[in-house]
C-alpha cells in the first residue's frame, strides 16, 4: 500500500518546564520536526517546510480560500500572523534555556495585495 498522506499533526502548547529546558533554537527545531505540538495558531497558517537557523527562521505557507476578504485578496491578518510567528521564532533560536520572549509591538506595511497565485517566504533575520 501506497501511504502518500501527510502526517498528522499536532496541536497543543508545551509545557513551559519542558520550553524552559532547551535552548531556543533546539524548542524551535523540535516544534518543526513534530517533536513537540505545533502551536495552535499554526493551524490558521498552515505551514510548510519550515526551518530554523540561529537567528533565521523560514516559514512557507500558501493562503487559501478561507483567508480571502471580502475584496478577494488575501486579509492582512494572515500575512501578520505569518511575520509574527517567524519573526518571534528567530528571536527564539537566539536565546538560552530558561529565557522567553514575546511580541510587545511590529508594524507591517503592504505594497501589494496578496493572492493565492502570489506566493512569499517569510525569512526574517533577528536583529537584536
Amino acid at each position: 500500500m501506497d501511504d502518500t498522506t501527510a502526517p498528522k499533526i499536532e496541536y497543543g502548547v508545551t509545557p513551559p518546564e519542558v520550553m524552559a529546558s532547551m535552548a531556543g533554537l533546539d524548542f524551535v527545531r523540535a516544534i518543526f520536526e513534530s517533536k513537540l505540538p505545533a502551536p495552535p495558531i499554526m493551524q490558521t497558517i498552515e505551514p510548510f517546510d519550515s526551518t530554523a537557523e540561529p537567528g533565521v527562521v523560514v516559514i512557507h505557507s500558501t493562503p487559501g480560500f478561507r483567508h480571502y476578504n471580502p475584496i478577494g485578496l488575501v486579509h492582512g491578518g494572515y500575512a501578520a500572523t505569518l511575520l509574527d510567528s517567524a519573526m518571534g521564532l528567530a528571536v527564539h533560536t537566539m536565546l538560552p534555556a530558561g529565557t522567553g520572549y514575546t511580541t510587545l509591538e511590529f508594524k507591517i506595511s503592504f505594497i501589494k495585495g496578496m493572492t493565492r497565485e502570489y506566493r512569499d517566504r517569510w525569512p526574517p533575520k533577528s536583529g537584536h
